[in-house]
């Protein structure tokens, strides 16, 4: 792995994250409202936003993950993390975790419609640790190090940045401790974080050791 940004969001409270660091951005899928830091968290601050998110420019390779810490989060008030983000106009394109107490979903957002990829997130409680990975085609979600979605086969969106959102935020979901980078392959052919690829063995040896 290689972390290209960190994010603890301390700052004076009110401070719009947009201003809090400039490389921040808002993803515009047709809803205004505002993410801001408040007492060194990010969150969304409009309760009239159905979801806003925000995300971090930066060189990331395409094999990229977002993570982030719950600070707080409802059955009703998520929290996300988005990928593979592009500012494409009129609409922003992007890959998205959208997780709360009760449920999680994994979604995508292309060319202005939200589609669903995966409905079977577990529920999450402050001070979890939140990620999304992407490689290649392959997408998940992981809790605490624990994979809880996927992966996923979806190819809609090849690159992008990353980075968070909100669901119904209403100050009542927050996130800290946000990191954004690339994953890696190894020289040893090993693919990061638990990504599965099909063991190959030689077949006559497996045969020998077999018939001992």
């Amino acid at each position: 792995m290689t972390v290209v940004k960190t994010d603890n969001f301390t700052n004076t409270n009110g401070t719009d994250i947009e201003s809090h660091d400039p490389n921040w951005y808002y993803m515009d899928s047709g809803v205004t409202g505002d993410i801001e830091i408040e007492v060194n968290v990010a969150r969304c601050e409009n309760p009239a936003a159905a979801g806003l998110g925000a995300a971090y420019t930066a060189t990331f390779d395409d094999d990229q993950y977002s993570q982030a810490k719950v600070t707080a989060v409802t059955a009703t008030e998520f929290v996300g993390l988005c990928a593979r983000v592009n500012r494409a106009s009129p609409n922003q394109n992007f890959y998205l975790w959208n997780t709360a107490t009760s449920q999680g979903f994994m979604e995508k957002y292309v060319g202005g419609t939200w589609s669903a990829i995966d409905e079977t997130g577990a529920a999450v409680s402050v001070n979890d640790v939140l990620r999304w990975e992407s490689i290649g085609d392959q997408h998940r979600t992981l809790i605490n190090s624990e994979t809880d979605m996927g992966p996923n086969t979806d190819s809609s969106l090849a690159t992008g940045d990353v980075g968070i959102y909100f669901y119904r935020g209403n100050s009542l979901a927050s996130l800290d401790d946000w990191e954004g980078g690339n994953i890696e392959e190894e020289a040893s052919g090993a693919v990061p974080s638990g990504i599965l690829r099909p063991i190959r063995q030689d077949q006559s040896r497996l045969i020998a050791a077999l018939q001992l």
